[in-house]
C-alpha cells in the first residue's frame, strides 16, 4: 500500500516536514508586503519555489532555487504576467545539498531574496504590486519544506 500511495500522493507529511512532487500548495495568506521563510531541501528535479502576490494564476511573483549541475546554487526572482520572466538571477554563498534557509521579502516594489540570511537577489518590481496569496512549490521533481513562517507587513 505504501508503494502505491508514494506513487499517487503529490503531497505528503514525513516527521514535520511537508514534501512535494511536482506540484504546489497554495495558502490562503494575502498579503502585499510580508516575509515568507522555510527551511528546504531540494530533493530531486528543476525547481524549489516560493510564491507570494499570486492575485491569480497567471499574475504573481516567485522566487526560486536550482542546486546541482550547472545551475549549482543558482537563485532568482521572476514575475508571471501573464508568461514567466525572471527578474534577477543571482548565486548563492555556498552549495546546498541539505536543508538551509530560504527567505523572501517584499517591501512595496522592493524584492529581495536570501539564503541562509545573506542576500542573494534583490530588485525592484512595478509590475505586480496588489496584495495576494502565497505557496510552496517543486516543478518537475520533489522539494521539502519545514518551519514554513510568514510575517505579514501590510501596515507597519
Amino acid at each position: 500500500l505504501d508503494e502505491i500511495l508514494s506513487k499517487v500522493c503529490k503531497v505528503k507529511i514525513v516527521d514535520g516536514c511537508l514534501h512535494l512532487d511536482d506540484t504546489w500548495i497554495q495558502f490562503n495568506v494575502v498579503a502585499r508586503n510580508l516575509v515568507l521563510r522555510a527551511d528546504v531541501r531540494k530533493g530531486s528535479g528543476k525547481i524549489l519555489g516560493l510564491g507570494w502576490r499570486e492575485v491569480s494564476m497567471d499574475k504573481k511573483l516567485s522566487a526560486w532555487f536550482i542546486g546541482g549541475g550547472m545551475q549549482m546554487g543558482a537563485f532568482g526572482l521572476g514575475i508571471s504576467n501573464p508568461e514567466f520572466r525572471d527578474i534577477i538571477r543571482g548565486k548563492g554563498p555556498k552549495n546546498h545539498t541539505g536543508f538551509f534557509q530560504l527567505e523572501a521579502i517584499a517591501d512595496n516594489e522592493i524584492l529581495t531574496l536570501k539564503s541562509d540570511g545573506e542576500v542573494v537577489a534583490t530588485a525592484a518590481n512595478q509590475e505586480i504590486l496588489e496584495s495576494g496569496k502565497i505557496s510552496v512549490k517543486a516543478l518537475q521533481g520533489v522539494s521539502l519544506f519545514k518551519n514554513i513562517k510568514v510575517k505579514i507587513l501590510d501596515g507597519k
